[in-house]
């Protein structure tokens, strides 16, 4: 038992018991003993609160021993008073009152109704012994659960058992009334907002019971009978049946046991829903709601149409999809990441050439070109782990085994990849065709005579030395030619006045190789001739022999203005002006710098106007500025770098006099300089050039008129595939002066020099079907030795017509003068050409001179007869021992002279234009000498002599250069011979000479 006790205010007549005001004692809990306890209506909760009203101690503890007796656990707490009472009983925690009726400040009923109003459903137990029968009657009456005499307490313990499981049970049933009234009003109120019918249908009894909203939602009449039939008859006719099925399914034993059934009721569609509660087997019951889902049903069926309508258009875009998959030019496929093909449509078919079957199941790399395997699977790849590829190109082979280009896009979806590729083998094609019909040639022999004319006005300048190794080369490349053709002249029966007129000749030649390694006095007061120049074109130009000039050791960018305006100034000063700003650049950067030429227009006003005496004046100018990565200028350096001979290179290094050219040459034409520069962040020098509204000027602008044949007209054989151009040609050709024979192929035009003998000259298209301009020319120059030709050409296959003079290229479109020009170069070169058997040998499709010129394998030995010179040569003085000879150069002139003089001199010659060339042809035992220009195209001649060394030990190598060699060749390891250009023939003849006797 837990005790706490609240006393009264009153003197208490047992002096034993706290004072009035004392506090609560702690509850006591009170547990009997194991062996008496016994089931409580507390059992398995708290122990019951008891409230104790007793003045007496006595009665308290025998009270409290009454309950322990019995096995009750319980929690006591004690008042004496009515103050005490009624601080508890605003405590709401009790389960039982026990009161006794004789209390010293009132008495039990009014105790009884205190409780009543403060805790009424706490129950109430009077515990006395001074009241009758009567008392204990009205005390029921009034409120009380029970009255127990003191004298009798061996009832206490089950009255106030019985008493709190009354309550509770009270409490309880009154909780679930409260929750089943709450349950009833949220259902109603839930089916009044959802606007649902309720029903309840008795199998057993027939009775239906609904509501109003469940007749309102069948359509019918409030005063309907409450039938089945009726709710079934409600309807629509055609999901009657349906319905009824439905209910009988959920009512029969074993059955579905609910309903869910969707049905027309009028203008509505309603849905029935319902559950069935059986009872051994039977169904006693079934309650269940109508709802109303005619919206819905309508969104159904608006969703069912679109659904219907979705699909007839997927419908239509599946055939429209299966329709382009069969019709499209362009290749469609289906592949995994690993290349291997799942699906093509027919385009693969029919532009490659395989059968579907064929296709399908297979690898792509199978038709894709060797060397786009990696690339293309390596996209795959990537795209398959979710990298972005846009767009790549790939070459695949045709069954008859040509390559088609195609570009493809791809997508990925599912782990698989979709791809459309388009035939772009045309396309390429033009763009190269457009790109070799726009291209602009000059000469490397004419650039540098140029630049040769240019330097002649320079002196005491640092750019000369840079600028002798390239001018030298090229220059020297010519002298060996004249050279060769004045030895050979030489050995000829001619008189002695024209003997003397050839070594004057050969003289004159001889000082000229001399002179290449000198330049003329600089004049600052030079002689300008400014005309309508195209600076983008001067510049472009340029690049070839600024490379040269700088070396490899910087590179050069050009960024040309697309719309510049044309500059009235002297072409051959700028060029030199360029070469110093360009060489002064070079000694200001480290290795590995840049030098960026570029163009552009400007207008200076007057608010612009010049500063520093070398800034411009206003006007309109074209600017050519030249911009390098290096060392810069302080601002001191700056204010004196156009004063001549002022310069900060090292003693020999530089004559002070570049910027100081520039400057004069700028000003003379009438514009300025500018220098931009910063210490650490390089230099910009800007040459403004006025502009010029006149007609740009060029070399061609000297012919004044095509000019036309002398004497009788020379007899043309026109070659061309194409009706159309071959006829506005021959047009062409009849206004020059000269008679026209056609030819639609090369085999029409090879009958009719057959059947001919007047023609006397050929113009050859290029690119024709069966045999092609070059094939053509090659085969015509085998039935009539020294007949001109000349190729026109819109395009041609990469390295085709390497090496053909530009003189017999006529680019298409043609201008008349530029046709004019070179037909009638073309005439005196057959002129001459009739005096002598036979002309070098043609080129070949791939554009190099044919092997082995004169060998014997040929058909017929080389006719010597027609050369300079043979008819002086006996067995005597020919070569003790004939020489196999490599010779490789890459000038054609160059390579024709030498190749020609060595046949002479019955040595055997495989002429080859590249180092890449000889090596294919090389092999042990098959040359006794390889003969090769240093400067080549690609590999150098030096790495062609290195690789030769270990390929064939012991083959002798004779180098020549028309540079100024002083390298010891002993550094990379190769023992070979030197000859200079321009070499003496006959230095040529003594050096083969040694090395046949060493052979022997």
């Amino acid at each position: 038992m837990q005790l706490h006790s609240l006393h009264d205010d009153r003197a208490s007549h047992r002096p034993a018991e706290p004072p009035l005001d004392a506090p609560h004692q702690a509850p006591v809990l009170v547990t009997p003993p194991a062996d008496d306890a016994r089931t409580t209506p507390a059992t398995g909760v708290a122990p019951p609160r008891l409230l104790l009203l007793e003045d007496s101690d006595i009665d308290t503890e025998l009270l409290t021993l009454a309950l322990e007796r019995a096995g009750l656990r319980f929690e006591m707490t004690r008042v004496s008073g009515r103050r005490g009472y009624l601080a508890a009983l605003a405590d709401d925690r009790f389960d039982a009152i026990l009161a006794d009726y004789s209390l010293p400040d009132f008495d039990g009923l009014s105790a009884l109704h205190l409780a009543r109003e403060r805790l009424p459903g706490v129950p109430f137990l009077f515990v006395s012994g001074v009241v009758g029968e009567d008392f204990a009657t009205e005390a029921l009456r009034q409120g009380a659960v029970d009255y127990v005499l003191k004298r009798n307490l061996a009832r206490l313990p089950g009255a106030v058992e019985r008493a709190i499981a009354e309550t509770r049970e009270r409490e309880q049933r009154r909780r679930a009334e409260n929750a089943l009234h709450a349950s009833e009003t949220n259902i109603r109120l839930a089916a009044e907002a959802a606007n649902l019918g309720l029903w309840e249908y008795h199998p057993l009894t027939g009775r239906l019971h609904w509501d109003d909203r469940a007749l309102a939602l069948l359509g019918l009449p409030p005063a309907t009978p409450a039938r089945l039939i009726a709710f079934v008859t409600a309807a629509h006719p055609d999901d009657r049946d349906q319905l009824a099925d439905a209910i009988d399914r959920a009512l029969t034993p074993g059955g579905s046991g609910h309903v869910a059934e969707r049905f027309r009721a009028g203008e509505r569609w309603v849905v029935a829903l319902g559950q069935a509660f059986f009872e051994d087997g039977v169904c006693t019951r079934c309650v269940g709601i109508l709802q109303d889902v005619t919206d819905a049903h309508r969104k159904d069926e608006a969703l069912r149409r679109s659904n219907q309508a979705l699909e007839a258009r997927v419908e239509e875009r599946t055939r429209e999809r299966d329709g382009m998959w069969r019709l499209s030019d362009d290749l469609m496929c289906l592949c995994t990441p690993e290349a291997l093909l799942l699906a093509v449509n027919p385009a693969w078919v029919r532009q490659l050439g395989w059968r579907e079957e064929e296709l399908v199941g297979s690898s792509l790399g199978e038709l894709l070109h060797p060397d786009d395997v990696a690339p293309v699977t390596a996209r795959l790849a990537r795209m398959a782990s979710g990298g972005a590829v846009r767009r790549f190109d790939s070459r695949l082979r045709n069954r008859d085994g040509s390559l088609r280009l195609y570009r493809w896009a791809a997508s990925t979806e599912h782990g698989a990849i979709y791809a459309v590729g388009r035939d772009i083998t045309e396309e390429m094609a033009a763009i190269d065709e457009l790109a070799a019909a726009n291209r602009q040639l000059r000469t490397q022999i004419e650039e540098r005579e140029r630049v040769e004319a240019t330097l002649s006005q320079m002196q005491r300048l640092d750019a000369v030395g840079q600028l002798t190794s390239g001018v030298a080369h090229d220059f020297n490349n010519l002298l060996t030619i004249v050279l060769g053709n004045l030895n050979a002249l030489g050995r000829a029966a001619l008189p002695d006045d024209q003997q003397r007129r050839i070594q004057m000749m050969k003289q004159a030649a001889e000082r000229g190789a001399r002179l290449t390694g000198q330049l003329l006095a600089f004049s600052r007061r030079q002689r300008l001739e400014p005309r309508s120049t195209d600076l983008n074109d001067l510049v472009a130009n340029l690049r070839d022999l600024l490379q040269s000039t700088m070396g490899g050791s910087v590179r050069i960018g050009i960024e040309l203005h697309p719309g510049l305006w044309p500059a009235l100034v002297d072409p051959t000063q700028l060029e030199l002006a360029i070469l110093n700003l360009a060489i002064n650049a070079r000694d200001a950067m480290d290795v590995g710098g840049e030098l960026r030429l570029s163009t552009d227009n400007l207008v200076l006003r007057a608010s612009e106007g010049a500063r520093r005496p070398e800034d411009p004046g206003p006007g309109q100018y074209v600017v050519l500025s030249v911009s390098d990565n290096g060392s810069g200028m302080t601002p001191e350096v700056r204010a004196k770098a156009f004063e001549p001979f002022f310069t900060t290179k090292d003693i020999g290094r530089g004559s002070g006099l570049g910027l100081a050219q520039v400057y004069g040459f700028a000003k003379q034409s009438g514009g300025g300089v500018r220098i931009e520069s910063e210490v650490g962040h390089g230099t910009t020098v800007s040459v403004f050039l006025p502009r010029t509204l006149g007609r740009i000027e060029d070399d061609s602008d000297v012919l004044a008129e095509s000019p036309r044949p002398d004497g009788p007209a020379p007899l043309v054989l026109l070659v061309d595939d194409d009706s159309a151009v071959r006829e506005i040609t021959a047009l062409t050709l009849g206004d020059l002066g000269y008679r026209v024979i056609e030819a639609g192929s090369g085999g029409a035009a090879l009958d009719l020099l057959d059947r001919r003998t007047d023609i006397d000259l050929m113009l050859v298209d290029f690119a024709m079907p069966g045999m092609n301009g070059a094939e053509l020319v090659r085969e015509a120059a085998q039935r009539r030795p020294g007949l001109p030709s000349l190729f026109i050409t819109g395009y041609a296959t990469p390295g085709a017509l390497d090496g053909v003079d530009e003189d017999r290229i006529v680019p298409k479109p043609f201008r008349e003068d530029d046709l004019a020009a070179k037909l009638a170069r073309a005439a005196p070169k057959h002129a001459r050409a009739a005096q002598a058997s036979a002309e070098p040998p043609a080129p070949a499709p791939d554009g190099t001179t044919p092997d082995c010129v004169g060998s014997p394998d040929r058909a017929g030995s080389p006719d010597r007869a027609g050369l300079p010179g043979a008819a002086d040569t006996t067995a005597a003085e020919a070569p003790s021992a004939a020489l196999d000879i490599l010779y490789v150069e890459d000038n054609e002139l160059i390579r024709g002279t030498v190749v020609e003089y060595l046949t002479a001199l019955d040595h055997r010659v495989a002429a080859m234009a590249t180092a890449e060339e000889a090596l294919e042809v090389l092999a042990p035992g098959r040359f006794d000498l390889l003969f090769t220009d240093i400067s080549l195209p690609g590999m150098s001649g030096i790495d062609l002599a290195r690789e030769v060394a270990q390929r064939v030990p012991g083959l002798r190598v004779v180098l020549a250069s028309g540079y100024d060699w002083q390298t010891d060749l002993r550094q990379f390891g190769l023992d070979v011979i030197t000859l200079p250009k321009p070499f003496d023939l006959e230095q040529l003849d003594a050096l083969l000479e040694e090395i046949a006797r060493s052979r022997r």
